[in-house]
């Protein structure tokens, strides 16, 4: 029989009402109060954790970054929830410009990681979205004009698929499944517990700032943004978005990020 392996935790232990919850304050969580939450430590426990829902009828979540509007991914009544946040490892290979990081990672985790190497890759806006839930459902961040989406640069992946089987995943390594995990299905075809991706030097970064707008004049910053990310030298980056205001009123604003990138050697 399956048993849970890992950080296992139920009701009675310390830190659960904060191990259940996620990003989104609002969600109903005293409506949905989870049997087991295991933080995996490895990927034989998402294998034994899958085994044990399976074996139990257990429904299950899986979750990483925990930044989920919804809150999806920490809500199941007498369930279990798989999270992976504790696989959280980077390795570097300077010789290939290449990086194998754990699926718990958050963004700026990441970032920071890849920084200290003078290497970066596209990675949300977001400090806390979580490296998983953004590749596998493609990712799209500020250096996106440049080096595409966050899936267009996954090289493999390490999956565990419903069938419990622990599966290494590349372009010639069951091509289908890996292109499934590049942005298709919302993710939802297995457990990833790693990424290899490939890297770009990156030299000092300076950030102009956040310029907010007025809904209203969308279509004249819009044509600004048109404009003159035409004429912007490579080393310039110019990244707009739709926001909040930040005041909790649910006013629209637009916004334009402007940074400068130094692109060349490693450190």
């Amino acid at each position: 029989m399956a048993e849970l392996t890992g950080r296992v935790l139920i009701a009675s232990d310390p830190g659960w009402d904060g191990a259940r919850k996620g990003f989104a304050a609002w969600a109903p969580y005293d409506d949905n109060v989870p049997r087991y939450i295991v933080f995996c430590q490895d990927v034989h426990d998402v294998a034994n954790a899958i085994s044990y829902a399976k074996e139990n009828h257990l429904p299950f979540r899986v979750r990483s970054g925990r930044h989920n509007y919804e809150a999806y991914s920490s809500l199941v009544k007498d369930g279990l929830i798989i999270d992976v946040s504790d696989i959280d490892f980077v390795r570097f290979d300077r010789e290939g410009m290449t990086a194998t990081v754990g699926s718990g990672l958050d963004s700026l985790e990441l970032f920071e990681a890849l920084g200290s190497f003078g290497v970066t890759l596209p990675l949300a806006t977001g400090p806390s979205v979580g490296v998983a839930g953004l590749v596998l459902g493609g990712g799209f961040g500020v250096t996106s004009r440049k080096w595409g989406l966050t899936c267009d640069n996954l090289i493999a992946l390490e999956i565990v698929t419903a069938d419990g089987a622990i599966r290494q995943v590349s372009a010639d390594a069951d091509p289908d499944l890996f292109w499934a995990c590049r942005g298709g299905g919302g993710g939802n075809f297995g457990v990833a517990t790693s990424f290899e991706y490939e890297l770009h030097p990156v030299g000092p970064m300076v950030t102009g700032g956040i310029i907010a707008h007025p809904f209203d004049r969308a279509r004249d910053v819009l044509k600004f943004f048109r404009e003159s990310t035409a004429s912007l030298p490579d080393d310039h980056v110019l990244f707009g978005g739709l926001i909040h205001a930040p005041d909790g009123s649910g006013t629209k604003l637009v916004a334009l990020v402007t940074m400068m990138l130094t692109f060349g050697s490693l450190r």
